[in-house]
C-alpha cells in the first residue's frame, strides 16, 4: 500500500526516511513520480525553520538519549560486574561461614573431648584421693604396728642387756675370784721357794754372824 504525502511535511520527512533507506539518488526519483500536493499545502520558510529547528533538537534528544544509553550501558555493565563481584563475596561468605560452622562443630566436638577428660581427671583424682587417705591409713596402721615392734624389741633388748650385764658381773666375779685364788697360790708357793732357796744364805750369815762375835 503505497502512502501519499498530504502536507509538505510528511513529504519532507518521507523523502528524508527513503534518503536513509534507499539512498538520496533513488529517494529523490520515488519523490519525483509522487503526485504533487496543493500549493496550500506546501511549506513555508517558517514551516522548514521550524521543521530544522525540530529536527535539530530531535538530533539533540537523540544524542542526549544515546549518551545516556550509553551512560546506561556503562551503568548495566558496572552494575553486571557488580552483581559478578557481589556473588563472589556472597560465595566467599557462604564458604566462610561453611568454615566457620566447621570450625564451630570441631570446637563443640573439642569442647565435649575437654568436658570428658576434665570428668575422667576429677574420677582419677578421686580415685587417687581415695588411694592417698587408704595409703594414709595403712602407713598410720604400718606405724603403729612399728612403734609397738620396736616397743617390744626395746624392751627385750633392755631386758638381754640386763641380762648380759648380770651374766657378765657374775662372770667377771668369779674370774677375779679365781684369779685372786691363783695368784695367791702362786705366790704362796713362790714364797715357799724362795724361803727355800734363801734359808740356807741366812742361816750361814747367822752361822758367820755368831762367829764374829
Amino acid at each position: 500500500m503505497v502512502v501519499t504525502p498530504k502536507t509538505e511535511l510528511e513529504r519532507i520527512e518521507l523523502t528524508s526516511q527513503l534518503t536513509e533507506t534507499l539512498g538520496a539518488d533513488t529517494a529523490r526519483n520515488l519523490m519525483a513520480h509522487m503526485a504533487p500536493i496543493n500549493t496550500e499545502q506546501l511549506a513555508t520558510k517558517d514551516d522548514m525553520s521550524t521543521v530544522k529547528n525540530d529536527v535539530a533538537t530531535l538530533k539533540d534528544d537523540m544524542s542526549t538519549v544515546k549518551d545516556d544509553v550509553a551512560t546506561l550501558k556503562d551503568d548495566v555493565a558496572t552494575l553486571k560486574d557488580d552483581v559478578a563481584t557481589l556473588k563472589d563475596d556472597m560465595s566467599t561468605v557462604k564458604n566462610d561461614v561453611a568454615t566457620l560452622k566447621d570450625d564451630v562443630a570441631t570446637l563443640k566436638d573439642d569442647m565435649s573431648t575437654v568436658k570428658d577428660d576434665v570428668a575422667t581427671l576429677k574420677d582419677d583424682m578421686s580415685t587417687v584421693k581415695n588411694g592417698l587417705i587408704l595409703v594414709k591409713k595403712d602407713l598410720e596402721m604400718v606405724e603403729t604396728r612399728l612403734d609397738t615392734k620396736i616397743e617390744r624389741l626395746d624392751n627385750k633388748l633392755t631386758t638381754k642387756i640386763e641380762r648380759l650385764d648380770t651374766k657378765v658381773d657374775a662372770g667377771f666375779k668369779e674370774i677375779y675370784s679365781e684369779m685372786t685364788l691363783q695368784y695367791a697360790q702362786q705366790s704362796k708357793k713362790i714364797f715357799t721357794i724362795g724361803l727355800s732357796l734363801a734359808l740356807p744364805t741366812w742361816l750361814a750369815l747367822i752361822a758367820l754372824m755368831i762367829d764374829f762375835v
